[in-house]
């Protein structure tokens, strides 16, 4: 580097500049530690600086000047949130119909009429809750045909599978609004011989399903006719 390109690069030595790449600092300092007039150029580019911060630093602030200039300042913001309507009129009435819009919406909201409470409603969403658990636990264990659909499902408190005489069936606990409980397994003739679909025996019953003739019922019960358990009228009474 000669002495003509460092006195260019004089400039970016001074505090309020960028740095200099490493790879031009690295060769400038190569060359002014060989070259005393560079050397005394760089020490005179800071000189002015230090002489201006001294002068900063000894110039006295009036009592009062940093209140009075932060007050001014407020002023100034007060005012302009003043004014903001009248140079922005159209951002205003958009405002304006925002907020208007969102009350509204908060005042129906709050006003809104309630429901009234659909018993029937309610009951046939918890038949299809029910259908629809047995149908998943049908599908998880591969058996092909549906969920019985004489079922009270409305009623189903929990499904699953169980070993009944080393054979694996699925088992429907239900229970009816006045306390009565049945544990329903269902069994094909795949399984079971069941020549004789219908029988009783203490608190076991074996009761046909009527739309699927190859699938029975055995119903364990808490005692008493079991019409609370099935939509059809006076099946397992």
């Amino acid at each position: 580097m000669d002495c003509r390109t460092a006195r260019l690069l004089l400039p970016y030595f001074n505090v309020r500049a960028e740095p200099l790449p490493a790879e031009l600092a690295a060769e400038f300092e190569a060359h002014s530690a060989h070259c005393p007039a560079c050397t005394t150029v760089l020490q005179n580019a800071g000189r002015e600086d230090r002489i201006i911060a001294v002068a900063m630093k000894d110039v006295e602030i009036p009592d009062g000047l940093q209140d009075r200039l932060l007050a001014g300042l407020r002023r100034e913001r007060a005012r302009r949130r003043r004014n903001w309507p009248l140079r922005h009129p159209r951002w205003s009435v958009a405002a304006a119909l925002l907020l208007m819009l969102v009350g509204g919406s908060l005042g129906y909201w709050l006003e809104r009429p309630l429901p009234a409470l659909d018993l029937s409603a309610l009951e046939a969403y918890n038949s299809l809750q029910g259908q629809y658990q047995v149908k998943t636990l049908f599908e998880e264990q591969g058996i092909r045909q549906g969920p019985p659909q004489q079922l009270r499902y409305d009623l189903l408190v929990s499904s699953g599978m169980e070993l009944l005489q080393g054979k694996l069936v699925p088992r429907l606990r239900f229970e009816s609004r006045d306390g009565q409980f049945a544990e329903v397994f269902i069994l094909t003739n795949r399984q079971f011989n069941l020549t004789d679909k219908e029988g009783a025996s203490g608190n076991f019953q074996l009761v046909e399903d009527i739309y699927d003739h190859d699938r029975a019922f055995l119903v364990k019960h808490s005692g008493g006719p079991l019409t609370w358990l099935f939509f059809a009228p006076g099946m397992g009474a």
